[in-house]
């Protein structure tokens, strides 16, 4: 029974550093994007004459669209690390395991 609890807990922890990981690389990559947005890219931009409106109206797309988008996926993530979502936690699992092997039984 023991070694039962203790590999739950192992499953919760490993699960809550595969979301920790995941919010630190969110943070960083979208930090480093928007650093590079208004400092770096912009003396580039700004130093190319002729630069095509639509170039750069993608390039704002993508400095906001892709930190949006991921961050819907990052919230999906915790909802399921910290278990919000009653069909995405373990004791869902648990439920429909238990529910598996009771219809397997009755075959």
């Amino acid at each position: 029974m023991e070694d039962l609890k203790r590999a739950r807990a192992v499953k919760k922890v490993e699960k809550l550093k595969r979301f920790h990981n995941h919010l630190k690389a969110y943070l960083v990559v979208n930090i480093g994007i928007l650093f590079l947005r208004y400092t770096g890219l912009g003396f580039v931009v700004n130093g190319i004459e002729n630069v095509d409106e639509g170039f750069l109206k993608w390039i704002d797309w993508n400095v906001f669209g892709i930190p949006i988008i991921w961050g819907v996926f990052v919230l999906f993530h915790a909802a399921r690390a910290y278990e919000w979502i009653p069909f995405l936690g373990s004791k869902w699992e648990e439920r429909k395991i238990k529910q598996f092997m009771e219809e397997d039984m009755e075959d």
